[in-house]
């Protein structure tokens, strides 16, 4: 999201409980590029990163977990975490 002038993106992180809160997903602005990372961590395993790899959507909005908390979406990243 840019801001309104367009100088530069406002919105740079963005994360998302699971529906069981045991995992957090945390898309995050990569510094001095136009490119996000996207990683899901392990509430309940200390916070262990159980995913991680570059987001081509630094534009999407949202992220989306399945109901069962199995799968999560950030743009075109459909991630299963069985």
């Amino acid at each position: 999201i840019f801001s309104a002038d367009n100088s530069g993106l406002v919105e740079a992180t963005k994360a998302a409980w699971s529906p069981d809160s045991a995992k957090l997903a945390l898309a995050i602005k990569k510094e001095k590029e136009d490119k996000m990372e996207f990683f899901v961590y392990n509430v309940k395993d200390n916070f262990k990163k159980i995913y991680q790899a570059d987001a081509p959507d630094v534009y999407a909005l949202e992220i989306r977990w399945s109901d069962d908390g199995r799968s999560v979406v950030y743009g075109s990243l459909d991630v299963n975490l069985q």
